[in-house]
């Protein structure tokens, strides 16, 4: 795919996010997967996390944490209502539900879920009813809703893909049986199949063709339609660096990181990582202190001083890489899907489609990509996955 120079991609008409693959079909149809790039979210369900319980095994050891680390004369402030107040709003990522996410574009869905034991066992079988979009040990929306949203809207979309990683699991146990659980909901719930790893390297229009275009990874998994993440998948993440507030450091680290991982040839997806975290239970005051949306604050210093440019100038400085997956919180205003398509070209054709307002008045580098589908079978890239 060559993309347009500054003067036209700066001037990109944005394309209908909810239907951008349907859009630019003659293009991408003869490509695979690892080789689109897409926008993508962190913490995909963490938009309300409100009505929920907690995923008490992730929830007691944050508060022990937090406990500890705070001083003598705090200590007795870290209470539950507290946390409720001051914790929960740092671990709010995304403002969007899942469904708004695929109508702005998202097809790339990073999700930490946990069991409720009370009602599954650890060891399966699971009823996803029962498993939550879980983070910092509050939860929102179930699993089980969170795929049936992305199945309805595949449904509606056949020229769409989405692709999902399972890798941040809590109360789970018994991955094989959990997977299995996933499988069968797809199954009994739509015509739509999942992708398996024979079809993983097919073209968008083979797979389209067959309608398998929803692609699931969970780490150490057999079950057919599963994709096993440490052979499809690599998500890597430097909690040290990645919460430092230094975005300077964090910058480098994702350059290294994609210069390292994102190469094509490949066989892997690759998910580029561009949400740096904020651990404010290392600073109690700081956490008593803070204002109202504190992560969407800190998101947006990292939105309006880095990204999405300097992701634009990674791609141009090397052009053989491909960021499948650009994840980031509060995806209405971190610009990653305007800066998906212009990494690809993909410009629309009429003032009419919609956009963001955050992602329309982002100025594009000069970026020219290209990529080539002359390989048949590409060797697997190796790496580790985080």
């Amino acid at each position: 795919l060559a993309c347009l120079p500054s003067a036209v991609a700066s001037s990109c008409i944005s394309p209908n996010p909810s239907a951008w693959m349907e859009e630019f079909w003659d293009q991408i149809k003869d490509q695979r997967i690892v080789d689109l790039m897409m926008p993508g979210s962190h913490n995909s369900g963490a938009s309300n996390l409100e009505q929920q319980g907690k995923c008490m095994a992730v929830y007691e050891s944050i508060k022990r944490r937090i406990q500890e680390e705070a001083p003598d004369n705090l200590k007795s402030l870290i209470t539950d209502g507290m946390l409720e107040a001051y914790w929960k709003p740092w671990n709010e990522n995304q403002k969007l539900s899942i469904s708004e996410q695929l109508e702005q574009g998202v097809r790339w869905f990073h999700l930490k879920v946990c069991n409720f034991v009370g009602e599954n066992s650890r060891f399966g079988p699971f009823n996803l009813s029962e498993v939550y979009h879980a983070h910092g040990g509050f939860t929102s929306v179930t699993l089980e809703s969170i795929l049936l949203d992305i199945l309805s809207f595949l449904n509606t979309h056949p020229k769409e893909v989405a692709v999902v990683g399972l890798n941040d699991l809590f109360e789970i146990e018994n991955l094989t049986s959990f997977g299995a659980a996933v499988a069968q909901l797809v199954e009994h719930q739509s015509s739509l199949q999942l992708i398996r790893a024979e079809d993983w390297m097919q073209t968008l229009e083979a797979l389209q063709s067959s309608n398998r275009r929803l692609a699931v990874f969970l780490k150490d998994n057999s079950n057919e339609g599963i994709l096993p993440s440490d052979q499809y998948l690599v998500e890597n993440w430097n909690d040290e660096i990645m919460a430092s507030d230094d975005f300077e450091r964090i910058k480098s680290w994702l350059e290294q990181d994609a210069t390292q991982h994102a190469a094509l040839p490949r066989q892997k997806f690759y998910a580029f990582s561009a949400h740096p975290s904020k651990n404010p239970s290392r600073t109690t005051a700081q956490l008593l202190s803070q204002g109202s949306e504190p992560m969407l604050k800190f998101q947006r210093q990292w939105f309006q001083g880095y990204f999405p440019a300097f992701a634009e100038q990674l791609v141009e400085s090397n052009r053989s890489l491909v960021l499948n997956g650009i994840s980031t919180d509060f995806v209405e205003e971190s610009g990653a899907f305007m800066l998906a398509m212009r990494l690809q070209n993909f410009c629309g054709t009429s003032t009419t489609t919609t956009a963001t307002a955050t992602a329309t008045t982002i100025t594009a580098t000069s970026i020219t990509v290209t990529t080539s589908n002359a390989e048949s079978v590409r060797p697997v890239f190796q790496a580790n996955l985080s």
